[in-house]
């Protein structure tokens, strides 16, 4: 399918790449016509044009991880990381208008050939199919046509905005900014028996709005916005004042703030400078409020991508409220929609040059895609070598060598994937990166042609059912991690499936099951007991005949509550997701079961704090030796990361950051370091290179893995059942 795609340099450009597949809580959409929204995408672009430097200075936190990189990951990795960053495609485009095509079987409110409205950033892109959540979906009334539908996200941003100034019948509003939003939002104001004052630099702009309902219009750059509003008021001021414009200067606000009457209100919609004076909001005790998107719901995940509504009479307008509302308006003939230019998807590129580079820039433009009317098939144009609705494709072919490398299909090309995964498989000669797989099919493409795989999709079983796959890595959201294995092992493909090997004991029976009836070979990314450093510190015990005293400190790093990790049924939790790589280092170097685990976290009032996160856990093990493992997200970025101490029979082993490794024997200390930060990645691939080739036996298999996972999962238990006393 095509898809419009730019990249961090702010170049745009039309690709093939695979379609979306139906997942559970979305649908399937064919696109009739998409809206380019000519002042956040025209932002987004005009910013990634700037130079390297201009964006450094404006982006002072990506700078320090950059430079984190490199002290830990060193130059050739981290120059390749940037690189990767600079040139990777992402799609753009956020409001659509199609008819569905597909629903997954949890969804009950839409039907096969609804034509609807969607939204949302990364979502309902500029793309011949989109895969979008229920609440990012309204359906069009049947006198609304598809081209005008596909202004619903826009309209749905205005009405917002409308909603949180809370005008009455009467009322005078002013609109300051009158490009797309702001033509919008004077009409809904119209309809909503407002007087309403609209000013903007450009006349054009100013007459069009006029034209449309408009009872003032103000031409700022050739009078005082500010004196005309008092002079229209009869000295009061307006009731609210609403900010649409997009600008990094302060002056709208700060125009705004003189414009309303005393007890006025002032919202801002669009992006502008803050930097605002305290003395007209105390004078006039005025409220100032943000307007966020299309509404209520957006940016909540539970709303967005679990489809949990919020109840009506306790939240009157969502997001998709706010949606199926503004299509009401188009449908009742109360606005006017602004379409100035329509471009085929196939001149996206063009019509993109013209709202930057165009003297008289047009502020509505649609792509159309075909002739604008869907039909219900799957079979979006494409490319030689598509099948399966375009969800496969495939870059090129070539036959099987016998007694060749290994060929692998990743399925997951996230972070993960990226920074160590591919990169390592790339420079193992062992392996062939056969194919990408990833929900986001452009990301799969890019990857793909970046590691010279034959196949990019969307779709996992598509590489399963190849006979040319002998192994998959996993590299998924944790609750898709056994799903696929199971099926991987009934296809008959060797696994590495990434930590977390499983979330349930239910989920460990099941792998167990189809590995034991398969005759496939099994690794988990436990990958810190195949590093180097911890080989070394293993070394300096050898031959112990005491018990060892084990400490791990893992200064893990801040993520926010409703990360995808910290989702009980999508993440697991930290524990289940990150926290097990220590608990299979601690059995590396004991070589023993562990007979009993304690676990305590702590106990915060503070709401970005997630207490399950932070946790001190105990464990015993058969031969006698204990083990600590403390992991906290609430330590600072200064202190390094992780730290781990073997104590025993007297000697010791001190871990730092996976770099630095200071053994003691006796009276005497020793300290190696290494170059780089090695955490063990490439070493565990080469060993599984191995494993596979019947050179050597697996170290790593499903029992082996199962203790640490087991671990895991029986702290998680016991920190949401333990008693208090």
């Amino acid at each position: 399918m095509k898809q419009v795609l730019r990249n961090s340099k702010g170049l745009l450009a039309v690709e093939e790449v695979p379609a979306p597949i139906l997942a559970s809580g979305r649908l399937l959409v064919k696109t009739a016509y998409s809206l380019i929204s000519v002042g956040t995408e025209g932002a987004i672009l005009k910013e990634a044009r700037t130079g390297l430097l201009t964006k450094a200075k404006s982006q002072p936190e990506q700078v320090r991880t950059v430079l984190n990189k490199l002290k830990y990951q060193g130059l050739t990795s981290t120059v390749r990381q940037v690189r990767e960053k600079l040139d990777e495609w992402k799609p753009i485009g956020y409001s659509t208008s199609g008819v569905v095509i597909g629903k997954a079987q949890d969804i009950a409110e839409f039907e096969i050939g609804d034509r609807v409205a969607c939204a949302g950033h990364g979502l309902a892109s500029h793309s011949e199919i989109v895969s979008v959540p229920k609440h990012l979906t309204a359906r069009v009334p049947t006198d609304v046509s598809l081209k005008d539908a596909a202004f619903t996200t826009v309209g749905a941003i205005a009405m917002q905005g409308v909603r949180r100034a809370s005008p009455t019948f009467g009322e005078t509003v002013v609109v300051i900014g009158l490009g797309l939003i702001g033509q919008l939002t004077a009409q809904i104001l119209c309809a909503a028996g407002c007087r309403v004052i609209g000013t903007d630099l450009d006349p054009k702009r100013v007459e069009r709005a006029r034209k449309h309902g408009l009872h003032w219009g103000i031409v700022a750059g050739e009078d005082d916005p500010v004196n005309r509003v008092l002079e229209y008021t009869d000295g009061i001021g307006a009731d609210a004042v609403i900010v649409c414009a997009s600008t990094p200067s302060s002056e709208p606000a700060i125009q705004a703030m003189k414009m309303a009457r005393r007890k006025g209100r002032v919202v801002v919609v669009g992006a502008v400078g803050m930097d605002l004076p305290r003395v007209p909001f105390y004078e006039k005790e005025l409220d100032f409020l943000i307007s966020t998107s299309y509404g209520p719901g957006r940016y909540d995940k539970s709303y967005e991508e679990k489809g949990i509504d919020y109840p009506l009479p306790y939240v009157r307008w969502t997001e998709n409220r706010n949606m199926a509302e503004f299509l009401r308006l188009i449908s009742e003939g109360k606005i006017v929609l602004p379409i100035d230019a329509e471009y085929p998807i196939e001149r996206a590129v063009e019509a993109y040059e013209r709202i930057m580079e165009g003297e008289d820039k047009p502020i509505g433009v649609l792509l159309k895609y075909g002739d604008g009317v869907p039909s219900l098939d799957f079979h979006p144009r494409g490319g030689e070598g598509e099948r399966e609705g375009g969800r496969d494709l495939v870059l090129s072919r070539s036959k099987r060598k016998a007694g060749g490398k290994i060929r692998v299909a990743v399925i997951g090309a996230g972070e993960m994937a990226r920074t160590f995964h591919l990169p390592n498989l790339a420079k193992i000669g062992d392996f062939e990166v056969y194919a990408i797989v990833d929900l986001v099919g452009s990301n799969a493409k890019q990857m793909a042609r970046k590691y010279g795989a034959k196949v990019a999709t969307t779709a996992y079983r598509e590489v399963l059912e190849d006979e040319n796959v002998d192994l998959v890595l996993i590299a998924t959201h944790h609750n898709l991690h056994v799903p696929i294995a199971v099926e991987a092992a009934k296809a008959g493909k060797h696994i590495f499936v990434e930590k977390p090997m499983a979330m349930t004991y239910e989920e460990i029976d099941l792998l167990r099951e189809a590995l034991q009836a398969s005759n496939v070979h099994f690794t988990v990314g436990f990958n810190r007991r195949f590093s180097p450093v911890s080989i070394a510190a293993k070394r300096v015990f050898e031959g112990r005949k005491s018990p060892l005293m084990i400490h791990c400190r893992v200064n893990a790093g801040f993520l926010p509550p409703d990360h995808w990790t910290n989702d009980r049924e999508e993440g697991g939790g930290r524990i289940i997701g990150e926290a097990c790589h220590f608990f299979d280092l601690c059995y590396f170097f004991t070589d023993a079961q562990p007979k009993e685990i304690s676990a305590h976290r702590i106990v915060s009032s503070d709401a970005r704090i997630v207490d399950s996160d932070n946790v001190s856990v105990s464990l015993r093990y058969e031969d006698g030796s204990i083990a600590h493992v403390f992991y906290t997200t609430i330590g600072p970025k200064a202190l390094p990361k992780e730290r781990v101490e073997i104590y025993g029979g007297g000697r010791a082993a001190v871990i730092d950051d996976f770099r630095t490794l200071t053994t003691g024997i006796g009276d005497k200390l020793r300290e190696k370091k290494w170059r780089l930060q090695n955490k063990g990645q490439c070493e565990e691939w080469v060993e599984f290179a191995q494993v596979i080739k019947g050179e050597k036996t697996n170290t790593l298999g499903f029992e082996e893995a199962l203790v640490a996972t087991r671990c895991a999962l029986e702290v998680r238990s016991t920190l949401h059942f333990c008693p208090e006393i």
